[in-house]
């Protein structure tokens, strides 16, 4: 029975000194830095930034399934774009809704600067289709979730 405490709290030291040295590294994650981003009269900039970096083992799901191993859902497919709409009232108040629609592409490498885009292009959609204020805030339960209740 010593022998077995012995070899548990030389084990235990062991692991302590090697993450002391480095040897063995815990930080399993990289810190993110969120790109800058900045618009002008007719555009908008996104430069720099990091997703995290971190391993995580996953269960397998094959692009717009409804079952995995996590359970059954929708779940998202491959890269379509880059896209962003942006309200301003001020910079964008001859626009439909005061919104103003970018596209930074639809492949890699997505372009680092863009114009907006023609309103009719985008916002015939939003405007006939979009739940509220011309967003698509009916496919998002996040957006849904922060949208001001009535009481």
């Amino acid at each position: 029975m010593r022998a077995i405490l012995l070899i548990l709290i030389i084990a235990v030291l062991a692991i302590i000194v090697a993450i002391a040295t480095g040897f063995l590294n815990i930080n399993q994650i990289r810190g993110a830095r969120t790109p800058e981003i900045s618009t002008t009269s007719n555009g908008v900039v996104a430069k720099g930034g990091q997703a995290p970096a971190f391993d995580v083992e996953t269960g397998s799901v094959k692009v717009g399934s409804k079952e995995a191993t996590s359970g059954k859902g929708y779940f998202m497919g491959d890269f379509r774009g880059l896209e962003a709409s942006i309200k301003d009232s001020k910079r964008f108040k001859d626009e439909p809704g005061s919104w103003a629609y970018f596209s930074f592409g639809h492949k890699y490498p997505l372009k680092a600067e863009v114009s907006k885009n023609a309103a009719a292009a985008c916002n015939q959609c939003h405007q006939g289709n979009a739940k509220t204020d011309w967003v698509f805030s009916q496919y998002y339960p996040v957006l849904r979730a922060a949208a001001p209740h009535s009481k």
